[in-house]
């Protein structure tokens, strides 16, 4: 008895749920009321009354997210002593040629931990470690975003390029 009386319940209920399913459909497919789009012309305001300039100024004194670097306050450097031992160390090195050098990029390993930089000397391609030597170059510092190249006794900074 527990069965039918389920049955006789649950049965009109799936009827109607269906027959609304259908008649909706039904109404999509077959409107049967007209569809009327007023459009009124409005007069657009003075176009250059709206246009108001705005001044901003970006600090960007945040730290890098991609870089695993820290800002460096600089503000306590001492600037004099530091431009006279930049010239003397600029006459000395004007007198030393370094070949074409373009710092590509860095490949790490991060399984087991190497380095390796991607350079570009004298238009010829190398991957190199640090302490390795190409054409009298030899690498001393692998750095994310350069170098240090070192020339007999000189030393030089490549940038990467972009």
């Amino acid at each position: 008895m527990k069965n039918k009386k389920a049955v006789f319940i649950l049965l009109p209920a799936v009827l109607v749920l269906w027959g609304i399913v259908f008649y909706r459909i039904y109404n999509a497919v077959n409107p049967t009321e007209n569809v009327y789009v007023i459009s009124k012309s409005v007069d657009a305001p003075n176009q250059t009354s709206l246009i108001t300039t705005d001044t901003f100024q970006l600090i960007n004194n945040y730290p890098d997210p991609f870089m695993k670097t820290v800002l460096v306050s600089r503000s306590k450097i001492n600037r004099s002593s530091k431009v006279s031992n930049v010239r003397s160390k600029a006459a000395v090195n004007s007198n030393i040629v370094f070949p074409t050098i373009i710092y590509n990029g860095i490949i790490k390993n991060n399984n087991s931990k190497k380095v390796f930089a991607m350079l570009n000397v004298n238009g010829k391609d190398y991957l190199l470690q640090q302490g390795n030597n190409v054409e009298n170059l030899k690498l001393i510092k692998i750095n994310p975003d350069s170098v240090l190249m070192a020339l007999g006794s000189f030393s030089k900074y490549i940038k990467r390029e972009k």
